[in-house]
């Protein structure tokens, strides 16, 4: 499977992408695209989340900001990535007290649930105003060629 074919993420049901080991999204599926607007091929899924006003719109921004940051953290530890979405950060991280004190509140427990469950985010239905809870998680790890990549998928859980 090459990591731009969309088919196997569309069979999912739920939101589901391939992204690299520094999450520049490759390819997703059209429920992923609704949750994450305006994220397009090639751009950066940690960068949308802290400077897209479209991420500001997800009802639990902070927390998952937080979960997400940190299970990012958790690939690049785990996986070998280079960390430049890390990187293209710092200038905002320098700047956006968001930032400083995603990580200050982030305690112990809380990071040993988003490393062993993968990270939640809230994601409202823009017709009814209701919440659905997706927990996103790796699903493969995958090399073609000289780019390792993830699939990603969400699924509906508990909020």
């Amino acid at each position: 499977m090459h990591p731009t074919d969309t088919d196997p993420l569309d069979i999912h049901p739920g939101p589901a992408a391939n992204l690299t080991l520094d999450w520049d999204l490759v390819a997703c599926n059209a429920q992923w695209r609704a949750i994450f607007t305006g994220l397009c091929a090639g751009e950066n899924l940690l960068q949308w989340l802290f400077s897209s006003p479209h991420a500001r719109q997800l009802p639990e921004w902070r927390s998952t900001a937080r979960h997400m940051l940190l299970w990012y953290v958790d690939g690049q530890l785990s996986n070998g990535g280079n960390g430049h979405a890390l990187a293209a950060l710092r200038p905002l991280a320098t700047t956006n007290r968001a930032i400083r004190s995603l990580l200050t509140d982030t305690d112990a427990a809380e990071v040993e649930i988003v490393f062993s469950q993968g990270a939640a985010i809230e994601v409202p239905d823009p017709g009814t105003g209701s919440v659905t809870s997706y927990r996103f998680d790796p699903i493969s790890l995958v090399e073609s060629g000289p780019v390792a990549y993830y699939t990603i998928q969400g699924t509906a859980c508990e909020a």
